[in-house]
């Protein structure tokens, strides 16, 4: 369901970031940089100089767009669990997000690799697809959905949140978290690399990032659900800016990092440390910023506003099979990489939210997503 119109920032955020990912993800398709089902059979490629602006377009975004959505789940989450118990949010938590994740795993995300295998040559059948799917369960983009389960469940059975503060932390409690993001990456990296794999998909190189910004929204939802203050938001704009300058100082002075893809994706090495300082700043920082942001600029939503958060989950489960879709529909259009990609992302965001708004207003479907 929708959020309060109270928390309207909040939907416009959230709707937000559902948008940029699935413009990632339709950019992914044709680019290098990133991952993405399409990329095995494309026809057209990004020429180099389009590559590095899609990658300083894509790289900041990809670290906080993920942990944003944790944020604001965790700052939600408390007041759920107090207004329904835990036995119904258990509940509730379980069918918004077990039944999406499980559906997509077993039918549509392998049924999406079926199909961009075929188009490729392959005459694998769909049975076989799956079953060497690698990772195996892999639940793709909704892989944030499964953890976010999880870390729902956690806190249903945690002690703390009947006794939560209120108050806005100050900047100096807001970077033992960026601290602790920081710590948590490296270490976590020691053992999963970025794209490492794991059954389920669980990308546990990014739980660091995810679990800290849970907790920070966790921690203290009253005052995230009224905003940001404006002298904790400066802050958090200059974090997230310092992280940002960071990753260009670590690429461009790689010699004293040394610094390479590999080196930075994880393991005992002066990169990975940087990239997870990095993390930490972006992650809080950009967060944080983004919530106040929002909520300093908010206003009743319209017609279309309300449609668009009550349609952003489901536009966003949706996202794989419409990007696929319309990308081989693509296919014939004698255009470049350069046009193909942003027409593609405009097609896959209004066709995802539409077919979105239509399941969730017209059918049983809405009382999942």
């Amino acid at each position: 369901m929708p959020t309060p119109a109270r928390l309207a920032f909040l939907d416009r955020l959230k709707t937000f970031a559902v948008v940029a990912v699935i413009s990632g993800h339709a950019v992914m398709g044709y680019a290098q940089v990133g991952s993405w089902p399409y990329e095995e059979v494309r026809e057209v490629v990004l020429s180099p100089t389009a590559e590095v602006v899609v990658s300083v377009l894509l790289v900041p975004p990809g670290l906080f767009l993920m942990p944003l959505f944790f944020f604001i789940g965790g700052t939600l989450a408390p007041g759920s669990l107090a207004r329904k118990g835990r036995r119904r949010f258990v509940v509730d938590r379980l069918r918004r997000f077990g039944l999406p994740v499980a559906f997509f795993a077993l039918v549509l995300w392998p049924l999406c690799f079926w199909w961009v295998d075929r188009v490729g040559g392959s005459r694998l059948g769909f049975w076989q697809t799956f079953l060497e799917g690698d990772p195996f369960l892999d639940p793709g983009p909704l892989w944030f959905v499964l953890v976010l389960l999880f870390f729902s469940v956690g806190l249903a059975f945690w002690p703390w949140p009947a006794r939560r503060p209120s108050a806005e932390p100050s900047p100096g409690r807001v970077g033992w978290y960026v601290a602790a993001i920081a710590v948590g990456t490296f270490g976590m990296r020691l053992f999963f690399p970025v794209d490492s794999s794991q059954v389920l998909g669980l990308h546990l190189w990014q739980w660091a990032s995810c679990l800290g910004l849970f907790c920070l929204g966790a921690s203290a939802p009253g005052a995230w659900t009224c905003g940001v203050s404006l002298s904790l938001r400066r802050w958090a704009g200059w974090s997230a800016l310092t992280g940002v300058v960071l990753i260009g100082v670590v690429v461009l002075l790689g010699g004293p990092f040394r610094y390479s893809e590999e080196q930075a994706a994880g393991g005992f090495h002066g990169a990975a440390a940087a990239m997870a300082v990095v993390e930490g700043l972006v992650t809080v920082g950009t967060s944080l910023w983004l919530v106040g942001l929002a909520a300093a600029h908010d206003h009743p939503p319209g017609r279309l506003a309300r449609a668009g958060a009550r349609a952003a989950y489901g536009a966003y489960v949706l996202q794989a099979p419409v990007l696929i879709a319309l990308a081989m529909a693509l296919r014939p259009l004698p255009a470049p990489a350069e046009v193909k990609a942003p027409l593609l992302a405009a097609l896959a965001v209004t066709t995802s939210f539409a077919l979105a708004h239509l399941l969730v207003t017209r059918t049983p479907v809405g009382r999942v997503l």
